[in-house]
């Protein structure tokens, strides 16, 4: 089942809530560390659905590490499971990941408040999950 597939996709790349540092635009370099406020399943011909983060193995916390080129999830102690960052791209307001770990994926960060949204996509199956991110202390 597709929602089975996604599931390391999901233990490297979410989390539960986090607070948001509104300091100073966001900048990809060093490290974000990003927490999930909802997510959302999808299926052809059907309505978008609320999902609970762990029934599908989503872990509450995930570290963005830009010049590493990498996401790491923060279950357990934190990085256990990582995916490489494929494609950064960064404009005037958003900073822009993609990668490929079997399905494509995209986050979106806002530069200005650090919010994001992961959308993730196979032929019959997409999860939307938002949340939002920090900068470590």
């Amino acid at each position: 089942m597709c929602r089975s597939s996604l599931r390391g996709f999901f233990i490297a790349l979410t989390g539960a809530l986090c607070s948001v540092a509104a300091a100073a635009d966001f900048e990809p370099a060093g490290v974000l560390l990003c927490a999930v406020q909802e997510v959302r399943s999808c299926m052809p011909y059907n309505k978008c659905e609320a999902t609970p983060p762990e029934p599908v193995g989503i872990p509450d916390f995930i570290r963005i590490e830009f010049d590493q080129k990498k996401i790491s999830d923060m279950m357990n102690g934190g990085g256990d499971k990582t995916i490489a960052i494929e494609r950064q791209k960064l404009t005037r307001s958003e900073i822009y990941l993609q990668g490929h770990e079997g399905y494509a994926w995209t986050l979106s960060i806002a530069r200005k408040n650090g919010r994001f949204n992961l959308t993730t996509s196979e032929t019959d199956y997409t999860f939307v999950v938002f949340g939002s991110c920090t900068l470590p202390e």
